[in-house]
């Protein structure tokens, strides 16, 4: 009988928590799960994007392909450091058991620089 009780009380905690956050708290929740994962595949299509920016031949693309890989490259940073301050607003959420989405964010946005930094860093070290 001890498993069952086990099983029950983890339903009943389950509820309990899950009952807390409402339906706004899940809304924002899935939002952040949603952005998190589908991060790393936006930025990669702007990669793709901005390789194929470059390889176009017309000669009136000469002049915006430039423009076109400054802007897929300032975008691909974008995401990627709003990404890094997600994985941990997602995080504090998490050890908090409450879910303050702006008040993590502004408070991790330092973290979040130091993250997508170390990212880079790695990116570019795979990179080279």
């Amino acid at each position: 009988m001890t498993a069952v009780d086990a099983f029950q009380t983890a339903v009943g905690d389950t509820r309990e928590h899950a009952g807390a956050l409402g339906v706004t708290g899940w809304l924002k929740f899935a939002a952040l799960i949603l952005f998190v994962s589908l991060g790393p595949s936006i930025a990669s299509r702007v990669g793709r994007f901005a390789a194929l920016a470059s390889v176009s031949g017309e000669p009136s693309d000469v002049a915006s392909a430039p423009a076109l890989l400054v802007i897929a490259a300032a975008g691909l940073l974008a995401i990627q450091y709003i990404n890094a301050v997600a994985d941990l607003v997602i995080i504090e959420s998490l050890c908090t058991n409450r879910l303050h989405v702006r008040e993590y964010a502004r408070h991790n946005l330092r973290r979040g620089a130091e993250l997508f930094g170390f990212r880079l860093a790695l990116l570019v070290g795979a990179a080279l």
